[in-house]
C-alpha cells in the first residue's frame, strides 16, 4: 500500500509559531486567535494582504526551525514503516516568497523533515516531493501511485485533476470542513486506526501468489494464468489457473473509507448459510481470509446469463431460489445473517431511501456540461418522486395502509440483494447459478421484486411481474404485500435512475477504478446519464 502525506498544515503545526512572529513583528493584537487562520483573516480584513504574505515567507523561511509536528504523526509513521506501508510526502511549495528577501523555501522544510522525522522514522529522502504548483503536485500522486492521499486542503482534493484513482483523506483537526464529500479525520492518532481497519482489506498491488496456494491447498508451483473478468463493478475478480488444470475464481472485496458496508462478510454469511441448508445453486467458497478481505470460489462451467436466456423458465428458477432461500429462514445459519444493505422494513423507509439518494446527487460539483446535465437531470427525478409519494399516500389512505407501519418478523425475508441475471451464470449443465451477494441480509420482500424487475443490465419482462409477486405473497403471513409491491416500485425505478449516475460521486467511481482500473470519468458519466434518462421514460405506476 502507498501513502501520500501533504507537508504543510498536515505533518507541520504552524499555529503557535504564526501568532508569535506575527506578535513580535506587531501585526496583530494579543487578543486575536492563535490560528494561522485567525491571523490570516485578521491582516486581510485590514487590507494587509502584503504583510500576511511577507509573513508567511518568515514562518516557511527562518523560523520554520521552531514550528511544531502534529501530535501523532511519527507514531503514523512508525506504524507504516512496521507493516511495510511505503509513505511520500508530496507538497506544493513555492521555492521562494513572493515578497521580502529570497529564502530557499525548500532548503529550510527538508531541513526541518530530516531533524524532525528523518532521524526518527525511517522514510527515503527519494520519497519527499516538493511541487512547484497544485497541479505537479496532484501529477506526482499519480506518479507515484499513492493509494491513499492525506491532505487539509479539501479544495485541493477535490479539484478534478486529483487523481482519480487516489482515494481521498481529510485531515481536519480544527473541524472546519462542512461538507459531506470528503472523509475527515481529526487527528494522527484516528488516522493511523484507520489504517488498522484497512490494512489487509486494500487491493493487493502484486498478485498473492502464496496466499492462492494457502487458501487452495496448492502446494505445487503455481503456472500459467490469471484472468481478469471485466464485469465487477465493485470489486476485483478473477479466474485462477493451476498447474494441475483446475480453476478457481479470486474475488477481493472493496474497502473504503466513505463506505461503511461489509462486502465480504455479508457475502461469506449468505453463502454460509446456503451451503447449510443445501442450497446448491450459488458457488462453493474454497477458502477465505478476512483480514485480506479476499476468498477464494469454486469455478462454475458455464457462460454469462445473457438477454435472450430470459424466458419462462429461468423465471421460475429464479422464483424457487428466492423461495428455497426462505424456506430456511428459521435456521440457525439464518441468524448470522445481517440486515441487507440499505434495507428498508415500512413503505416510509422505502421513501426515506430514495429520497436520501436524490440529495446525494444534488451535492456534486457542477464543473462541466455533463454535471450540469445530471444536476438537472436529478431535480427533475426529484420532481417525479413527489407524484409518486402523492400517488403512495392515496393509494394508502384508500386501502387504509400505514406508511409507518414497521414489517414484522414474519414478514421481512433473506434477500439476496442486487439479484437478477445481471448476476447469474448458464451452467454448462442447464442450470442456473446465482453469484454476487455482498448486499444479502434481512429486508422487505417487496424491495427484492422491484429491484429484480428494476436492474437494467439483463431486463425482465413486465409481464411476469404479476406471477412473482403472486408467488411471494403465498409465504407471506397475512398483511397486504401485493398492493406494497405496487405502490413502492414507481420509487425503485428512480432509486434505479440514481444507481446509474453513481459515477458522478466520488465514492462510486472509486469503486469503478478499484474493480474495473481507471476508467475515461467524463465519458462512463455520460453514458450512464442517459441509460438514466432513458429508464425514467420508462417508469410505471402500476393499477392492474
Amino acid at each position: 500500500m502507498r501513502i501520500g502525506v501533504d507537508f504543510d498544515n498536515s505533518i507541520v503545526k504552524y499555529d503557535e509559531l504564526f501568532y508569535e512572529v506575527a506578535l513580535a513583528k506587531k501585526l496583530i493584537p494579543k487578543h486575536i486567535p492563535r490560528t494561522k487562520e485567525g491571523i490570516r483573516n485578521f491582516l486581510r480584513e485590514k487590507g494587509n494582504e502584503n504583510l500576511w504574505t511577507g509573513l508567511q515567507g518568515q514562518v516557511y523561511g527562518p523560523e520554520m526551525h521552531r514550528s511544531m509536528i502534529f501530535e501523532g504523526v511519527l507514531e503514523f509513521f512508525k506504524f507504516c514503516a512496521k507493516n511495510n506501508l511505503t509513505v511520500f510526502i508530496i507538497s506544493h511549495k513555492t521555492r521562494y516568497p513572493f515578497i521580502g528577501q529570497k529564502y530557499d523555501l525548500h532548503r529550510f522544510a527538508r531541513r526541518w523533515i530530516k531533524e524532525n522525522i528523518l532521524e526518527r522514522v525511517p522514510i527515503s529522502e527519494k520519497n519527499i516531493f516538493f511541487e512547484l504548483t497544485k497541479k505537479e503536485k496532484a501529477e506526482r500522486i499519480k506518479i507515484q501511485k499513492c493509494d491513499y492521499f492525506i491532505d487539509d486542503l479539501p479544495e485541493f482534493l477535490l479539484e478534478d485533476y486529483f487523481p482519480a484513482e487516489t482515494q481521498r483523506i481529510l485531515f481536519d483537526p480544527n473541524s472546519s470542513y462542512m461538507g459531506k464529500e470528503l472523509p475527515r479525520f481529526g487527528s494522527w492518532n484516528n488516522i493511523k486506526n484507520l489504517f488498522k481497519n484497512i490494512l489487509y482489506d486494500y487491493p493487493f498491488n502484486k498478485f498473492p501468489i502464496k496466499t492462492l496456494r494457502s487458501l487452495t491447498n496448492k502446494s505445487q508451483k503455481w503456472v500459467g494464468r490469471i484472468n481478469k473478468i471485466k464485469s465487477g463493478k465493485n470489486n476485483k475478480v478473477y479466474i485462477v489457473n493451476f498447474k494441475d488444470g483446475e480453476k478457481y475464481v479470486l474475488k477481493m472485496y472493496y474497502a473504503c473509507v466513505n463506505d461503511k458496508r461489509d462486502r465480504f462478510k455479508s457475502e461469506m454469511a449468505f453463502l454460509d448459510f446456503a451451503h447449510q441448508n443445501g442450497i446448491k445453486n450459488v458457488p462453493k467458497i474454497i477458502a477465505a481470509d478476512k483480514r485480506k478481505r479476499a476468498a477464494i470460489f469454486q469455478h462454475i462451467d458455464g457462460r454469462d446469463f445473457k438477454k435472450n436466456d430470459v424466458d419462462a423458465d429461468a423465471i421460475n428458477e429464479a422464483m424457487n431460489f428466492f423461495k428455497q432461500i426462505n424456506k430456511y429462514r428459521n435456521s440457525l445459519s439464518a441468524k448470522r445473517i445481517g440486515t441487507a444493505s440499505e434495507a428498508c422494513f415500512s413503505i416510509d423507509e422505502h421513501i426515506n431511501l430514495v429520497k436520501k439518494r436524490l440529495e446525494k446527487l444534488l451535492t456534486i460539483r457542477v464543473k462541466t456540461n455533463v454535471d450540469k446535465r445530471c444536476y438537472d437531470f436529478t431535480k427533475r427525478l426529484s420532481s417525479t418522486l413527489d407524484s409518486c409519494i402523492s400517488s403512495i399516500e392515496k393509494t394508502g389512505k384508500s386501502n387504509d395502509i400505514s406508511l409507518h407501519r414497521k414489517l414484522s418478523s414474519g414478514e421481512i425475508c433473506i434477500s439476496p440483494s442486487d439479484f437478477g441475471f445481471h448476476n447469474a451464470i448458464m451452467g454448462n449443465n442447464g442450470k442456473i447459478y446465482f453469484h454476487d451477494f455482498e448486499y444479502a441480509g434481512w429486508d422487505d420482500p417487496a424491495k427484492t421484486i422491484c429491484d429484480f424487475f428494476c436492474q437494467p443490465e439483463i431486463p425482465v419482462d413486465f409481464k411476469y411481474f404479476s406471477s412473482f409477486v403472486k408467488s411471494v405473497s403465498s409465504w407471506q403471513n397475512g398483511y397486504n404485500f401485493a398492493e406494497n409491491v405496487k405502490m413502492i416500485f414507481p420509487i425503485y425505478q428512480i432509486k434505479w435512475c440514481c444507481i446509474m449516475m453513481n459515477e458522478f460521486l466520488i465514492d462510486g467511481l472509486e469503486r469503478r477504478n478499484f474493480s474495473t482500473g481507471v476508467i475515461d470519468k467524463e465519458s462512463r458519466k455520460k453514458l450512464q446519464l442517459e441509460k438514466a434518462i432513458s429508464l425514467l421514460e420508462k417508469i410505471k405506476f402500476i393499477s392492474e
